[in-house]
């Protein structure tokens, strides 16, 4: 299985949205466990952008891929903590983060209240910071 289908465009012919198999079963083993997804929440919204290699050899990186902030919630963990829109994060915990999934899979695994450590790069800078991730809601 590739995925399961989530939504399709009735006007348009082959356009669809899916969920990757890997995120469904993960997703399938909480529901089996737990009976719900608990997240933990940052308040940040982010895209995959990949780290020019200059950068990843000038500060001795374990990764080539970070994850821009697009944005930062107003009053949440993430800006309570100093994150701010543009921060490239490239760890949590000194685990490497690539996508938002990741993120997403790691605050599924951390306690809400907890802080953690994150890692970003700001101006050319690398910055770590503690959020204390609040329950999604």
């Amino acid at each position: 299985m590739v995925g399961i289908n989530t939504a399709i465009i009735a006007a348009a012919q082959g356009i669809g949205f899916a969920i990757p198999s890997s995120t469904a079963g993960w997703v399938l083993s909480r529901l089996m466990t737990k009976g719900r997804v608990v997240r933990s929440f940052l308040g940040i919204a982010g895209v995959p952008r990949p780290l020019s290699r200059r950068t990843v050899r000038a500060l001795n990186l374990s990764t080539e891929q970070a994850v821009v902030l697009l944005e930062v919630a107003p009053g949440g963990p993430a800006h309570q903590a100093g994150l701010q829109a543009g921060d490239l994060l490239i760890r949590m915990n000194d685990r490497d983060v690539a996508t938002m999934d990741d993120i997403y899979r790691f605050l599924t695994e951390w306690p809400a209240g907890q802080p953690v450590k994150v890692t970003i790069l700001r101006l050319g800078q690398q910055l770590d910071l503690a959020v204390r991730p609040s329950e999604a809601t």
